[in-house]
């Protein structure tokens, strides 16, 4: 077999980087583009494994060593802080995405698509309709990948669109609420492990007005146990002064009653937020009857604040 290139997503992906890495693959294989490879960096969530395995889909379709002098395709991000993994920028082609704030002056020679929507998935699946390419496995990866990251289609970032094309993976697929119930219950098993590991799963960095912001955040079905897990505040510590972080936030989400709390145990971190958001903390915890999301509520606010100095 002839690889033509990879393609990757950020360190420990979420079931929307994974499931799209797969899709692409499997449509730029039947457009006859050439055999690009996905690589999974870091570690599978359970949620997405209990996706791949409903899709019958081999999660050793993911390869996690890749060529560097070969093309490669961005899905997810493109922002170069989430992606140490990635040598040489200059061999990104392409890219698609769904963030805003990305380095596009750094990935000069990329092809760059970047939707304002819940789930680049959505833009994927439309694109294997488009080619008369959607099988029932990817139909189940993509629409999972859509009720993922949209919280099921509560979030914030939801467009029509992502309706729409979620829709269009109904025709091939019954996600009903036992199916939904099972993909968010997997989160949970997180709660078993370490501070650490509960803190890393889905962080990701940010360079900021030359400074590096952590924003860490995990969703679940019941946030009782981890917010009154003293340890993590420790942790959260900890993990700022190693990683030599300017500003740390730990964004947690209670998906069943659609609520955020935030989590900052140092007082620059919480200065930042109370200037973001307009109110206080009381002790380390900011909480909010709403679901606030990373990319659409948190990045955007902080940028405010970082680099116009927002009061």
């Amino acid at each position: 077999m002839v690889i033509n290139g990879y393609i990757l997503s950020y360190i420990n992906p979420d079931t929307d980087g994974v499931c799209c890495a797969l899709a692409i693959a499997e449509l730029y294989k039947k457009k006859g583009m050439g055999e690009y490879l996905p690589v999974l960096s870091g570690k599978l969530s359970a949620e997405t494994k209990y996706v791949l395995d409903k899709a019958d889909i081999d999660q050793q379709l993911l390869v996690t060593t890749y060529e560097q002098n070969k093309p490669i395709i961005l899905v997810d991000t493109h922002q170069l802080a989430q992606l140490p993994h990635l040598k040489k920028s200059n061999m990104v082609v392409e890219i698609w995405d769904h963030h805003p704030d990305g380095d596009v002056e750094i990935f000069v020679n990329a092809i760059i698509h970047n939707y304002k929507i819940g789930a680049i998935a959505s833009k994927i699946l439309e694109k294997m309709l488009e080619s008369d390419c959607l099988s029932r496995s990817f139909a189940i990866l993509l629409g999972s990948a859509i009720v993922s990251n949209t919280i099921n289609f509560t979030a914030p970032s939801t467009t029509k669109y992502d309706i729409d094309m979620f829709s269009q993976a109904l025709k091939y697929f019954d996600f009903n609420k036992q199916y939904i119930d099972g993909m968010f219950q997997c989160r949970d098993s997180i709660l078993n492990e370490d501070c650490r590991k509960i803190l890393t799963c889905d962080m990701k960095c940010f360079q900021i007005n030359e400074k590096k912001c952590l924003i860490a955040q995990i969703e679940l079905t019941s946030t009782e146990k981890i917010l009154k897990n003293k340890n993590i505040f420790s942790e959260i510590r900890k993990l700022r002064i190693n990683e030599n972080a300017y500003y740390f936030v730990f964004n947690v989400i209670n998906i069943q009653q659609k609520k955020s709390f935030l989590i900052c145990e140092d007082e620059i971190s919480k200065n930042i937020t109370e200037k973001m958001f307009g109110r206080f903390f009381e002790g380390c915890i900011m909480e909010f009857e709403k679901i606030l999301l990373r990319k659409t509520e948190l990045v955007p606010l902080l940028s405010e604040v970082l680099i116009n100095g927002k009061n």
